[in-house]
């Protein structure tokens, strides 16, 4: 092969892996996640974001409602879950609390549920006195027998930490740090959310 072949067949190469590589990166900037919803630029820096590759099954892990029964995370496939990792010492937790539970009040149904999952390690005591001294209403109480384990199963290294899964129990997004979650541009979110989940089911 003469060098003007060569050359043009090492051009050819790097042409076509960048096309490659640029069609790659315009399929995962244009996929829909939490970190990218009008609303939360604002209360949630994107160097404190991250996401998973599309189509990933969420971490399993298991966790005790109030009743002290356990539950799965794969248990609740069926519906969009919207997890929320949380402790009650942490300050912004409490902050974004009321409006997870007015997000639960809006739109809260069997093909959509707040998840909020304590990593506290008094446990359920702590979550009830939480809940009645700020007046959450709408919100289940879970708990995460072993918090540490929980968040290296998730792969969250701080609180709060929020995750989007579908009916599948695959992870759409996540969002570390807090967020202005009843606000009227992830209600509409969510809402086209369930929706396609819906469709996807028909």
């Amino acid at each position: 092969m003469s060098s003007n072949a060569r050359m043009l067949s090492a051009i050819s190469l790097g042409v076509l892996l960048i096309a490659i590589g640029l069609i790659s990166f315009v399929n995962l900037s244009s996929r829909r996640t939490l970190s990218a919803t009008p609303g939360q630029l604002e209360t949630a820096p994107l160097s404190q974001s991250s996401t998973i590759a599309a189509g990933k099954l969420a971490a399993n892990f298991k966790l005790k409602d109030l009743g002290g029964n356990d539950i799965s995370l794969a248990s609740l496939r069926g519906k969009v879950v919207f997890l929320n990792i949380w402790a009650t010492w942490c300050a912004p937790c409490r902050k974004e609390m009321p409006a997870l539970d007015h997000l639960q009040a809006t739109l809260g149904s069997s093909e959509f549920e707040v998840l909020p999952v304590s990593t506290d390690r008094i446990g359920m005591d702590a979550v009830d006195k939480f809940y009645t001294e700020i007046g959450i209403q709408h919100l289940a109480r879970y708990v995460a027998p072993n918090a540490n384990q929980a968040l290296d199963t998730l792969g969250a290294f701080g609180f709060p930490a929020t995750f989007l899964i579908d009916r599948h129990g695959h992870e759409i997004g996540r969002l570390l740090g807090p967020a202005e979650w009843d606000s009227p541009e992830m209600i509409t979110f969510l809402k086209d959310v369930i929706a396609q989940q819906r469709e996807s089911q028909q």
